[in-house]
């Protein structure tokens, strides 16, 4: 049987990270899968073995270029004086300036809903949060 490919042009999502939801004006993101490549690139950082036989992991710098990559655009991000803060981009990607202002732990969750939508896009509702009770259940058996 041929292998079927989708040719649409490459969806993006809108994700409230876990804190902010029940908010009335929640930080919000949009966020789009990783290409390949991206991925690859990605992946291909996780873990470097050495000839000494030792191995080294790079889970935090990976979670932060993933979330770089990934992330397209956000709302509902404020300054102390409530001014609107936008997401500074060079070349398409954040910057290290707009990613040094977010928590740690919100740079982690919306890496791994990216990285869950790269992999696994027709599940991506699960990932981001919007698949019913009862879709979130069959995914899990």
């Amino acid at each position: 049987m041929a292998l079927t490919v989708s040719t649409k042009a490459v969806k993006t999502y809108e994700y409230v990270p876990l804190s902010e939801r029940g908010e009335e004006k929640p930080f919000t993101l949009t966020i789009r899968p990783l290409t390949k490549r991206e991925y690859a690139l990605i992946e291909d950082k996780i873990a470097k073995f050495y000839r000494d036989e030792t191995m080294t992991f790079a889970s935090a710098s990976t979670n932060i270029e993933t979330f770089q990559r990934g992330v397209t655009n956000w709302v509902n991000l404020l300054d102390e004086n409530g001014k609107q803060i936008k997401p500074d981009k060079m070349n398409g990607m954040l910057t290290d300036d707009a990613i040094n202002i977010l928590p740690i732990d919100i740079i982690t969750e919306v890496a791994n809903v990216i990285v869950g939508i790269t992999k696994d896009p027709d599940n991506a509702d699960i990932y981001i949060g919007t698949a019913s009770d009862d879709e979130a259940q069959t995914q899990n058996q």
